[in-house]
């Protein structure tokens, strides 16, 4: 054992768990949020256009 406090540890270690994921989630998520604002900005343009 470490000698930290029992719990602390597996604590540690969900968040770092926890915080990798929403880290790759993210990133995989970042081109598709941006493609959709995008193009709902572009269909704003086309619709002002008409």
């Amino acid at each position: 054992m470490s000698g930290w406090p029992e719990g602390l540890e597996m604590t540690i270690f969900l968040t770092a768990v926890a915080g990798a994921t929403a880290g790759a989630a993210a990133w995989i998520a970042a081109p598709w949020a941006s493609m959709a604002v995008h193009g709902t900005i572009d269909q704003q343009r086309c619709a002002v256009r008409r």
